[in-house]
């Protein structure tokens, strides 16, 4: 065959491929939906899978805001939605090459699972994707959008990425199907039930974000990574914030109307951020604490907030184990985290000491007295006992502790200081003010509220540059 027969055969092959493919499914589609128009380049196109050229899962790479991602898709009207070995292998070489590059990672899935004609090659593939995932965990930014059923070792995949995305009516993860419930519990249940998007979001908070339709969530997606940095080796993007650093906001009267500590600290959040956006992550789960992403001065920072308005500001077993993962990944990815105090304590109930708050509060410490990131902390109102040293006190290695004239910063609470040293309520609320605490050297200054956002600013401008260097082992013992 002839130079000239050999390349019509190579791109009369390569047009059926993917005419095929976009009849097949919407895999193409959803990738051009991410990415930026006309960035895509596919990657092993050649590659033959269980149903002939590779469309059972579409590989690649492209750019975002002109920013380098891969990323790969899942057909679900291929192969039946299983993915063969051939297809695993393709997402096995695509995170070689993410991880090995320093890019980001974005996974489509959308199917049932993997081939298990070979019960151990079945095995084998869902061990290798599961060890690769960890291995790059905490290099690149790991992110799943669920688009579709994810179930069994699928459903592990996304489990093991650092954000997961999740559509109403579509998006279904769960381990055991609902036919092995109802064989083993009785329990007629749907996919839905077992792990829809509203359970994912609201009830065990696996997945982080959740739209109502596909089409929502790429604006989402992208939004997300404009926050992040591409590796663990860069700063986040940073860029012009087109606010006044030096704005006055937010009002402390505006926000507490009412004169109690019933408010909404995403208020707070979005007075303290430029161009009042803050980006939330996992809204609708543990409402107690909010947790996303801001910017500050161009800055992008890593927002840890109690919520007054919901369980009172108390920490309990999911909203440490929601905190305690955000602060982790800011960490891994150099990310500087502003916390927002205002807690009485962990949340009193049987029920929450029979779940393990001991173990998951754990995790809240952990990670931020693990966590080397520039970390600025700013209590608003209470701050009492280990739930106040939890949240990003000054023990746990924070860089800057600032407080509003409102704290209140104690081991125990005026009335149970009054009873138990015997003293004036009067005395007893002079223990634990703020000025009390910086006297002791436990916290670095007491602002007025309308001067916050420039404080912190100014703050993490000096310590943007903090290196710290932490004892030699191989890891710690993670409370999970």
């Amino acid at each position: 065959m002839d130079v000239e027969s050999k390349l019509k055969l190579f791109q009369e092959t390569r047009e059926r491929i993917i005419a095929e493919g976009s009849e097949l499914s919407q895999s193409r589609k959803r990738i051009e939906n991410v990415l930026d128009q006309d960035s895509f380049l596919e990657l092993n196109l050649f590659v033959k899978t269980a149903d002939d050229w590779g469309k059972e899962v579409i590989t690649g790479a492209g750019t975002i805001d002109d920013r380098p991602v891969f990323i790969y898709s899942q057909c679900p009207s291929s192969n039946g939605g299983v993915l063969s070995g051939q297809g695993v292998k393709k997402i096995l070489s695509l995170l070689e090459q993410a991880g090995s590059t320093g890019t980001p990672l974005i996974g489509i899935l959308d199917g049932s699972g993997v081939q298990v004609d070979d019960n151990l090659m079945a095995l084998q593939n869902f061990g290798q994707l599961f060890s690769k995932y960890t291995t790059y965990s905490g290099i690149i930014p790991l992110i799943t959008v669920a688009a579709g059923p994810c179930p069994g070792g699928l459903g592990f995949i996304a489990g093991l990425s650092d954000f997961i995305f999740s559509v109403q009516g579509k998006t279904e993860i769960f381990i055991n199907s609902p036919q092995a419930v109802k064989d083993v519990t009785g329990e007629e249940l749907s996919g839905r039930d077992l792990g829809g998007a509203e359970v994912l979001t609201q009830k065990s908070g696996v997945t982080h974000f959740q739209a109502k339709k596909e089409e929502e969530v790429f604006p989402q997606l992208r939004t997300l990574l404009s926050y992040l940095p591409l590796n663990n080796m860069e700063e986040p993007p940073t860029g012009e914030s087109g606010d006044d650093p030096n704005r006055i906001g937010p009002d402390l009267k505006t926000l507490l109307p009412s004169g109690t500590w019933d408010y909404n600290v995403k208020e707070l959040i979005n007075g303290l951020a430029d161009q009042n956006g803050f980006f939330e992550v996992q809204s609708g789960y543990a409402d107690n604490l909010v947790i996303g992403f801001i910017r500050l001065n161009g800055l992008p920072v890593g927002v840890v907030a109690n919520q007054p308005g919901e369980l009172l500001g108390c920490l309990d077993v999911d909203s440490c184990d929601k905190g305690a993962r955000f602060v982790r990944f800011c960490d891994a990815f150099n990310m500087p985290i502003l916390t927002l105090v205002d807690v009485p304590g962990y949340l009193p109930s049987a029920s929450q000491e029979k779940k393990g708050i001991i173990r998951n509060g754990s995790k809240l410490i952990f990670a931020y007295a693990e966590s080397s990131v520039p970390k600025i902390t700013l209590i608003t109102g209470r701050c009492y006992g280990s739930a106040g040293v939890s949240m990003g006190s000054k023990f746990l290695g924070v860089d800057q502790v600032i407080a509003w004239p409102t704290a209140e910063i104690g081991a125990l609470t005026p009335e149970a200081l009054a009873g138990v040293l015997s003293v004036s309520r009067e005395n007893a609320e002079k223990r634990v003010s703020p000025y009390e605490a910086a006297a002791r050297g436990l916290i670095d200054d007491v602002i007025i509220p309308e001067e916050s956002r420039a404080k912190i600013i100014y703050a993490f401008e000096f310590i943007r540059t903090k290196r710290q260097k932490m004892p030699g082992k191989k890891h710690g013992n993670f409370q999970v």
